[in-house]
């Protein structure tokens, strides 16, 4: 007999206040997220770290160079270096002169492997977008307010042992 499990979430939520269920939650989620990108990665046939690379790229304020995408990465300048390489050799990713200064390039995907990383991810954009339809607009100013200051957050935060430094793999850009 198939006993149903509880998710950790479930579990936790039974014993915390409610705000601290919330945090859980939204670990779940970044986890759930984190499988969903695994099987996309694989439907373009790159690796996760492949496709986050990607999305770095993509959902960057500002324009991306090779060494601030292997700091954003974890890894080595080096290791970054042939990252890029492989993606650009594959058709993901372009150099392109910086916008403003001429001495440096930054990172951009290609216009088809934008276009095919959209299409991957639009089944579950459009499920997300209807759920949302569900709720009346006052709530749903007050989920943005929550999921905005919950970004703000994770951008800001740092590792218990202080910042990320080239000890820890990083490099300076």
């Amino acid at each position: 007999m198939d006993v149903p499990v509880a998710s950790p979430t479930e579990r936790f939520a039974d014993s915390a206040a409610p705000r601290d269920a919330v945090s859980w939650l939204m670990h779940e989620l970044a986890v759930a997220t984190s499988r969903y990108d695994v099987a996309v990665s694989a439907q373009l046939a790159v690796s996760a770290t492949d496709f986050l690379a990607l999305k770095y790229v993509l959902m960057s304020e500002e324009p991306l160079g090779p060494a601030r995408l292997g700091q954003l990465l974890g890894m080595t300048s080096g290791a970054a270096t042939t990252l890029v390489d492989r993606l650009e050799r594959a058709g993901h990713l372009e150099r392109r002169p910086h916008p403003s200064d001429r001495r440096r390039k930054v990172l951009a995907v290609t216009a088809s492997t934008h276009e095919r990383i959209l299409e991957e991810l639009h089944p579950v954009a459009s499920a997300v977008d209807e759920f949302a339809s569900s709720f009346p607009p006052a709530e749903l100013r007050v989920l943005r307010r929550f999921l905005t200051g919950t970004l703000h957050i994770h951008r800001s935060a740092e590792p218990s042992g202080g910042p990320l430094t080239r000890d820890h793999g990083y490099t300076e850009d």
